[in-house]
């Protein structure tokens, strides 16, 4: 279901012993807010001549890795390589989006 408290309000008052699930679109949704903010951070955060490996890129930071063309994967390596903060929160963003795939609880469990 969608995440809007409302929603969740209303299946706790009228169907207490149901389970509630959110869809995938709304949680990539705001996973796609966050990392929307790291660059914007670390833009404001660093010196200015080194502002430009972030310009341009939000659509490479924000895209699924599978999705970009080779030509955007290479451009995506400058500031993933630059800025550990972007680099964490994109490889972040990719794992947590990989949860979809996974057939068994088992298989996204952090144990190593």
């Amino acid at each position: 279901m969608d995440m809007w408290r409302a929603f969740r309000n209303s299946v706790r008052t009228h169907a207490s012993q149901a389970q509630i699930l959110f869809d995938t679109l709304h949680v990539l949704r705001h996973l796609a807010d966050a990392m929307g903010q790291v660059p914007r951070a670390e833009y404001k955060r660093i010196a200015a001549k080194d502002r430009a490996f972030i310009k341009g890129q939000r659509y490479t930071l924000l895209s699924h890795r599978a999705n970009l063309t080779l030509e955007a994967r290479r451009s995506l390596r400058k500031p993933l390589r630059a800025n550990k903060r972007l680099a964490t929160a994109y490889l972040l963003k990719e794992e947590f989006g990989q949860l979809w795939s996974y057939r068994r609880a088992g298989w996204a469990s952090l144990k190593a």
